[in-house]
């Protein structure tokens, strides 16, 4: 595990894929859960309750650059997406379990279509330090996004008074 590595107990639920998020409410409990019902009903992604959930079975692990869901007994990654395709992520709590979402940003083909990854926590606690822990990324993220942008102004910047300096001097 990598040092700026943490790591959460979790289960698995599925990702639904090529989701049409197309007027609906990112961070709304009713659209997320019609969505959840029809995954469960269709099959595409694991119905648990709060009785057989499983926490023992994989982890999340939460890098600098990406999070990774591995299956604790084979030790493989089953998903993981870099954290600036994290479009936004949540949790809510349905018939006793605690389910953490992840909006994975749009396709590049559609924007209306993404994907949803959904994990079930063992308590609101686990999800309040998770939101904490994510937060955390997302603005170091942005913060590096910040830099890069500022030096590549300061860049432009130094290029053009160069070629300014250049230019008045042929004159």
């Amino acid at each position: 595990m990598e040092p700026s590595t943490s790591e959460f107990a979790i289960d698995f639920i599925g990702i639904i894929s090529n989701e049409n998020y197309s007027g609906l409410d990112d961070f709304g409990r009713t659209d997320f859960l019609r969505i959840y019902d029809k995954a469960k009903k269709s099959n595409s992604i694991k119905t648990v309750t709060n009785l057989d959930v499983n926490f023992r079975s994989f982890a999340l692990q939460v890098l600098h650059d990406k999070i990774v869901v591995v299956d604790r007994k084979t030790k493989k990654c089953s998903f993981e997406v870099s954290i600036p395709l994290i479009f936004s992520c949540g949790s809510l709590s349905e018939d006793g379990l605690v389910l953490f979402t992840f909006n994975i940003a749009p396709y590049q083909g559609n924007l209306n279509y993404r994907d949803l990854l959904v994990l079930a926590l063992p308590d609101e606690k686990t999800a309040e330090k998770l939101s904490e822990e994510l937060n955390s990324k997302f603005a170091r993220f942005a913060e590096q996004q910040l830099q890069t942008a500022s030096l590549s102004s300061s860049m432009s910047l130094d290029s053009y008074l160069f070629a300014l300096n250049s230019y008045q001097k042929m004159v």
